[in-house]
């Protein structure tokens, strides 16, 4: 422990401004960007976090008879519950938790969805921020939709696959170069 806090003792940081470096400034929060050390001590920031919001929680959706109110990777959270009541006990849970630590949710980079509910609307509130209503979004990698089918996932996996079968023939030949092999990754912190 006291080798962390002597890597983050009295740290300095600059800011690069339309090409221009900032006045040094003492850091106080965060961790060092670069740093081996700071996708772990951010998890296990996030992972305390989680973990005092949701103590006692009994507020989720039952998933083959498990009670599941959170899905997570990373900085990507969704909160999971049966009711608009439910899901925003457990948005007002993690939102004062999260203050409690110094980390911010953004509000707009924070959806609310209803999934197999029809074209339910759905009220959300992230602190006095209303939270946007969403229809679809992509959380690791797959579409999410309202309508709980995944007809536009497989449609958009599909199409992606035959683009690089297309690329990656040349003359009757497959290749496989790591060049022409491309992917997409969307970072969002969603509130389900």
């Amino acid at each position: 422990m006291r080798l962390l806090e002597t890597l983050y003792k009295d740290t300095m940081s600059v800011v690069r401004v339309d090409g221009g470096l900032s006045e040094w400034f003492e850091t106080v929060v965060g961790v060092m960007q670069g740093c081996v050390l700071s996708p772990l001590l951010f998890n296990l920031m996030l992972e305390v976090v989680i973990a005092l919001a949701l103590k006692d929680n009994e507020i989720g959706v039952n998933i083959s008879g498990i009670n599941i109110s959170n899905l997570r990777f990373a900085d990507d959270i969704s909160l999971l519950a049966g009711s608009n009541k439910d899901l925003q006990q457990l948005v007002d849970k993690v939102y004062t938790t999260s203050n409690r630590f110094g980390l911010k949710a953004s509000s707009i980079k924070t959806k609310g969805q209803c999934i197999g509910g029809g074209k339910k609307e759905i009220k959300i509130k992230l602190g006095c921020s209303d939270l946007t209503q969403c229809e679809q979004f992509v959380y690791l990698g797959g579409v999410i939709s309202e309508d709980g089918s995944c007809d536009q996932d497989v449609t958009g996996r599909i199409g992606l696959a035959a683009g690089i079968v297309r690329i990656s023939t040349t003359s009757g030949r497959r290749t496989t170069s790591a060049s022409q092999q491309k992917y997409c990754c969307t970072k969002r912190w969603f509130v389900q």
